[in-house]
């Protein structure tokens, strides 16, 4: 496991998603340290009060 690529990839994917537009509290997390290069993507999304449908 190379804690170092691991940390690199999930840095990059996540500049490369800000930099696309996609809000800023988005998080990249490592799915396995085994294989580099597997990430999930976190984002929380909001939507104003009163807008929700049921």
């Amino acid at each position: 496991m190379n804690e170092t690529l691991n940390a690199l990839i999930c840095r990059h994917a996540r500049s490369l998603l800000l930099a696309q537009g996609w809000p800023e509290e988005t998080d990249v997390d490592q799915r396995n340290p085994n294989y580099p290069g597997w990430i999930s993507i976190y984002v929380r999304l909001d939507t104003p009060a009163g807008d929700v449908t049921r």
